[in-house]
């Protein structure tokens, strides 16, 4: 029998959190929300109290509602009442029960917000239902007075500052042990139980450093990574397990899956070769070649 998910805390896995707390790429907010609200694997929580077991599990119903809500309407309003709903009662019922969370949390700014979509959605969603993909023009005059009732990227705010204050009182890490903001050093993450998928750096709670990737228990790959804005790759395997790739500060090299050198590039003098060793082209300036 499944177990009730209302009384268990989700996982994560820790380099997906430590990743998606690069907030300097803009679809990092909601993917870290996405962790929680979608999570696939829980952790029970017999042994905590009552009062913590409401917390956790308001939280995640938090998470859940308005991530779903930010990914539904990421084309706009509009577009999401016009999609989604049938009727103007379902419409005010679901805006309704968002209103009581964001009373619940004391999302101030989001109360405010929906309370203006009110007025807007019974006097046009009639209109709005109506649209066909034809009459794009006056779909977007509709959007336009509802464009300061979008309260998405205000409520995820607020969401992810609760979610790095205590981030524990939302989830747990993939080994159900609670997750270290201040965290540095090297992690590893497996598919299933054994087979390893990745090995990684982390500082203070965010990924920086080298990062290596596997699949299916063989080396992939190694990359230098800023968080998610900044990936560099320093060397690749071919999936026999022969270096396809590597590159230092002045050189680039690539490999045939028979280990021949297939290309050479040391300050911009390039030297390509094929698969048995002849060489084909040499140039005496940098080209990007592949």
């Amino acid at each position: 029998m499944r177990k009730n998910k209302t009384r268990m805390i989700p996982k994560v896995n820790r380099y997906y959190f430590y990743l998606y707390r690069d907030f300097r790429d803009g679809d990092n907010p909601l993917s870290f929300v996405q962790l929680i609200a979608h999570a696939e694997e829980f952790v029970d929580l017999n042994d905590i109290s009552i009062e913590q077991k409401d917390v956790i599990r308001n939280n995640i119903k938090l998470c859940q509602m308005f991530y779903e809500n930010a990914w539904s309407s990421r084309d706009g309003l509009v577009y999401f009442i016009k999609n989604e709903f049938s009727s103007l009662d379902d419409t005010t019922k679901y805006y309704t029960n968002l209103l009581e969370w964001a009373k619940k949390y004391g999302l101030y700014k989001t109360i405010e917000k929906i309370e203006k979509l009110f007025p807007l959605i019974n006097q046009h969603f009639t209109k709005i239902k109506s649209f066909n993909w034809e009459q794009q023009n006056e779909i977007d005059k509709i959007g336009e007075l509802f464009l300061d009732c979008d309260f998405r990227s205000d409520v995820l705010k607020i969401i992810l500052q609760k979610i790095i204050s205590d981030p524990n009182s939302f989830c747990r890490d993939e080994n159900g042990n609670e997750i270290d903001l201040g965290f540095s050093g090297t992690l590893k993450s497996f598919y299933g139980d054994s087979i390893i998928d990745k090995e990684y750096t982390v500082l203070k709670g965010k990924i920086l450093g080298e990062c290596k990737n596997y699949f299916k228990g063989q080396l992939q790959s190694i990359v230098i990574q800023d968080g998610s804005i900044n990936q560099d790759t320093i060397k690749r395997w071919h999936s026999n397990g022969q270096l396809e790739f590597e590159k230092s500060y002045n050189a680039v090299r690539y490999w045939h899956k028979n280990g021949q050198l297939k290309l050479e590039k040391i300050n911009g003098d390039t030297t390509v070769w094929d698969d048995q060793g002849n060489v084909i082209k040499t140039f005496k300036k940098a080209e990007n070649i592949r």
